[in-house]
């Protein structure tokens, strides 16, 4: 089944806050998801593995503990979204050619949302690279060049500012996307925790 990019995305949000995360950070997960698949690239498997693992996890403990060069976290790995979202607050701060280490992040690709929204800060290429996976994106466009699987489950990324244009060729634009059965169900599972429990009162008003 194929889902607009509006369903996507506010099927991402609220699975993103069942599982436990603010509703700041669940709508950038969203946004995340909504311009990756924007830019045919379907992350969803990756948010709902991520989901799961962070269910069981404080939030503080998977967010940088500084912004010093290999960002690290307490607990060993740090989470894409609220790793991201501090990376879009702090866009500001970094030199015009900077390079950053993220160490042991989860499911990097979801890192290149938030990438996206950095270049559109600066008005620059950023490019993120993990294993033999390369990709930049100018905000609008992705960019993606890999001899490897950009799927990986872990790995410590590295962000470059201020990247000089390549000939790498551009993902096509997608206005829809196909999510499968056991993606759709984890992420719905986590979004029904968002929902209020009916009630007499509720049933008696015509709620669903």
């Amino acid at each position: 089944m194929t889902y607009s990019l509006n369903e996507l995305q506010a099927l991402s949000k609220r699975a993103a806050r069942g599982a436990g995360l603010s509703w700041g950070l669940a709508e950038d997960a969203g946004k995340a998801l909504r311009w990756l698949a924007s830019n045919a690239v379907n992350a969803t498997p990756q948010l709902a593995a991520l989901l799961k693992e962070y269910d069981h996890n404080l939030s503080c403990d998977i967010r940088p503990t500084d912004l010093q060069s290999p960002w690290t976290s307490a607990a060993g790995w740090l989470c894409p979204i609220s790793t991201g979202a501090t990376l879009s607050d702090c866009a500001g701060l970094f030199a015009s050619n900077a390079e950053l280490t993220l160490a042991s992040v989860k499911y990097p690709l979801l890192l290149a949302g938030f990438a996206a929204d950095i270049a559109r800060q600066r008005h620059q290429l950023v490019g993120l690279q993990w294993d033999d996976v390369h990709l930049h994106t100018d905000g609008q466009t992705l960019f993606i060049r890999t001899t490897a699987n950009t799927t990986a489950a872990q790995s410590t990324v590295k962000i470059n500012l201020g990247l000089a244009p390549t000939p790498d060729t551009a993902q096509p634009r997608a206005s829809r996307i196909a999510l499968n059965k056991t993606t759709l169900d984890q992420l719905t599972t986590f979004a029904h925790r968002t929902y209020a429990p009916a009630t007499d009162e509720s049933r008696r008003r015509g709620a669903g």
